[in-house]
């Protein structure tokens, strides 16, 4: 496949609409952890800077525009990473600029009080993955987080301007993990009995990478964006902070993230569930454990009876 026969239209011909009782609202802010550093920046640091991007309940929007699936300073950021690693073109997503989706752009709130879901991307991933399934969520009454990893995301473009991508050292870990003969033993074993003993011999390639060193780093980012919102900490993000209902949680991630979604809800005395899309064992968090909450997977067998 070439530049030049690539289809770049394929992926962005239409967004779908969303139907629901509210109108979607969507911010974007940023809150800095002072304490813990981020060890696969060009230069380890000694804070990490999140972001965050919501997708809410809203009021009146009239007013408020429509925010774009990117934007002109994302589109050489935040997909580059993920492209790259589906081995597309650098450019397949360009048309996804002029796409608009459903979300107006800081409108206010709904009144009321909301339940929140949290997702994480998947690995060299970006927050706005699966924005049409946040915008169904929360033009149905659901506060959605999405939160990105400095230098673990595919791309990140701060509300400031300011852009990062994906460390290179994490997409040479995923090619690393993705030839692991162990990775298929792993996951395509036909009994969770075979899968568990191939797994013990897995984790020793898990913890030599950064996907089996990052898994508790993600869970305490998520935590850290929650208790900051629950004090209402953040400035930026006070009025959709207003409308959060934190008695009823809920984790949703996807691939790495589904794991992180499972991580969360474990630790989390007030989760109410977990959606876990298309995920599997990244870390030893979870081996062989009774979940605490109500779990839902999608995915598919990757054998034959």
């Amino acid at each position: 496949m070439t530049n030049e026969t690539y289809d770049y239209d394929a992926n962005c011909r239409h967004w779908p609409d969303v139907a629901g009782s509210f109108p979607v609202g969507t911010l974007e802010f940023e809150v800095t952890d002072p304490i813990r550093g981020s060890q696969y920046a060009p230069e380890p640091t000694v804070s990490r800077r999140l972001y965050v991007r919501g997708w809410y309940p809203a009021g009146n929007v009239t007013g408020h525009r429509r925010r774009p699936y990117f934007t002109g300073a994302e589109i050489d950021t935040v997909p580059v990473m993920s492209l790259q690693l589906l081995r597309q073109p650098p450019a397949a997503l360009r048309n996804a600029v002029g796409l608009q989706s459903n979300a107006f752009v800081e409108a206010p709130p709904a009144d009321g009080l909301f339940p929140v879901v949290v997702f994480n991307h998947g690995y060299l991933s970006y927050p706005a993955q699966h924005t049409a399934l946040f915008e169904h969520l929360a033009a149905n009454g659901y506060v959605v987080l999405s939160v990105g990893h400095p230098w673990e995301s595919g791309g990140i473009v701060y509300p400031n301007g300011d852009a990062i991508t994906g460390s290179p050292r994490i997409l040479e870990d995923m090619m690393r993990i993705g030839q692991a003969l162990g990775a298929m033993a792993a996951y395509a074993a036909p009994t969770l009995r075979a899968q568990l003993d191939a797994f013990r011999d897995y984790v020793k390639i898990l913890r030599t990478t950064s996907a089996g060193r990052l898994a508790p780093v993600w869970r305490d980012d998520v935590y850290f964006v929650l208790d900051r919102l629950e004090e209402n900490d953040v400035p930026a993000a006070s009025s959709v902070a207003a409308i959060i209902d934190h008695e009823r949680r809920g984790y949703m991630g996807k691939s790495f993230g589904a794991y992180i979604a499972g991580m969360l809800a474990q630790g989390d005395p007030r989760s109410r569930g977990v959606v876990h899309l298309d995920g599997g064992l990244w870390s030893y968090e979870l081996a062989d454990t009774e979940l605490r909450t109500p779990f839902m997977t999608l995915g598919s067998y990757v054998w034959e009876d």
